[in-house]
C-alpha cells in the first residue's frame, strides 16, 4: 500500500453572521463560538484528513480558507478564489435574505474560481429551523435547480459538520483514489518477492527508510526470520510485528489495513 500526501484548499464564503467562522471553529478546534466580531479579509485554518482505499492512504492537508461576508472586500475575495479547489457557500436556515443572495451574489462571484471540487450549498443553524422549514425548502430548491450539493448544519451542537468535510475531502481526492484503482502492479510469485514488496511498502509509508529499516530489522532479530530460507510462517509472525509497530507509530485503522493486504500477499504465494 502507497501514501500520498496531499495539499487542498477550501474557502467557505457567504453573507456576514452566517457563522462561517463557527463552522470552522468547531471541525478544526471542536468548539463552538458564539459572540464574535464579523471578520475582516480572510482566516486560514488548517485540518488533516485520511482516506483508506485498497492500494493507497491518502493525507489529506486541508487550508480552510474563512472568507468575510462583506462584498467590499473584492480583490481580497478574487485573491482568495483564485487557487481554490472546493468552495462551500453558507447561509444562515434563520434569515431568509442569507439564502437569496447565494443565487443573488455569491453563485456568481464563484464562477471566477476554478474550484476543481465544485460548490456545495451548506445551511447552518438547523438547532433553530426544521429540515422541512420554508428557509430550508427554498434553499433545497435553489441546490436542486443547479444539482449542488447540500448541507445542514449546525456549528452549535456540531451536527453534520465532520460529515460536510468529509463529503468535500472525498471528493478532493477521488481523482487521486480513481488512478490508484487503475493500477494494476505485478503480483509478487515467491516469497522473496513478497518480503521485498512488504519491506519496501513498510518503509515508504514511514517516510525516513533509514529509520523504517532499523525498526523492521529489530523486530525480525526478535523473531528468527532467516532471509535464506522464508517460511510462510515466519513470513506471517513478521507480519503481525509490523502491524503491532504500525498501529502505534501510524494509526490502528492503518496497522489493520496493512496487515490484510499483505496476509492477502503472502497466502497468495503458491506453496512448493
Amino acid at each position: 500500500m502507497e501514501l500520498r500526501e496531499i495539499d487542498k484548499k477550501i474557502l467557505l464564503m457567504g453573507d456576514s453572521r452566517t457563522g462561517k467562522t463557527a463552522i470552522v471553529e468547531r471541525f478544526v478546534n471542536n468548539r463552538f463560538i458564539e459572540d464574535y466580531l464579523p471578520g475582516t479579509g480572510v482566516k486560514v485554518y488548517h485540518k488533516r484528513l485520511q482516506f483508506i482505499y485498497p492500494n493507497v492512504i491518502i493525507n489529506l492537508r486541508l487550508a480552510i480558507y474563512d472568507l468575510c461576508g462583506q462584498r467590499e472586500y473584492e480583490r481580497i475575495r478574487e485573491m482568495a478564489l483564485a487557487d481554490a479547489d472546493a468552495i462551500v457557500l453558507v447561509s444562515d436556515l434563520s434569515r431568509v435574505e442569507t439564502i437569496s443572495s447565494i443565487p443573488e451574489f455569491w453563485v456568481i462571484e464563484t464562477s471566477k474560481a476554478d474550484a476543481k471540487a465544485g460548490l456545495v450549498y451548506l445551511g447552518n443553524k438547523i438547532d433553530l429551523v426544521d429540515e422541512d422549514s420554508p428557509t430550508a425548502s427554498i434553499l433545497k430548491r435553489i441546490a436542486d435547480e443547479r444539482g449542488i450539493p447540500i448541507f445542514f448544519c449546525s456549528a452549535k451542537t456540531g451536527e453534520n459538520i465532520d460529515e460536510l468535510f468529509q463529503f468535500v475531502g472525498k471528493r478532493l481526492v477521488s481523482s487521486v483514489a480513481q488512478n490508484y484503482r487503475k493500477v494494476q502492479k505485478e503480483r509478487p510469485m515467491t516469497l522473496t518477492n513478497a518480503f521485498d514488496y512488504i519491506l519496501a511498502d513498510f518503509c515508504a509509508q514511514h517516510g525516513d527508510m533509514e529509520k523504517a529499516m532499523l525498526i523492521a530489522q529489530n523486530q525480525f532479530l526478535e523473531i528468527g526470520l532467516d532471509l535464506r530460507n522464508l517460511t510462510k510462517e515466519k513470513m506471517i509472525e513478521m507480519l503481525e510485528r509490523l502491524r503491532m509497530v504500525e498501529s502505534i507509530l501510524l494509526s490502528e485503522n492503518i496497522a489493520k489495513v496493512n496487515y490484510q493486504e499483505r496476509l492477502n500477499l503472502v497466502n497468495s504465494i503458491p506453496t512448493t
